[in-house]
């Protein structure tokens, strides 16, 4: 059976995703009306960065093959 540690590590952390469901929340209160003002930099996230995927996608592609990358794109 395969090791499921590998794609545990690509899952977000806890703290990564408590600032998004808190905004969530805030528009949702907003939206049914319980809330009567919403700042705008509340619920926008502009500074999230994505996790580079190319040396995921590498590793995976390495695993799944047997094979260096470098013989499978040629």
């Amino acid at each position: 059976m395969p090791s499921s540690s590998a794609r545990c590590s690509q899952l977000p952390r806890a703290e990564d995703k408590l600032p998004f469901y808190v905004g969530l929340r805030k528009l949702r209160d907003f939206v049914n009306g319980s809330l009567h003002s919403l700042n705008e930099a509340e619920i926008t996230f502009p500074d999230i960065k994505i996790k580079d995927t190319d040396d995921v996608l590498q590793k995976t592609v390495i695993r799944i093959s047997n094979k260096p990358f470098s013989e499978l794109s040629a």
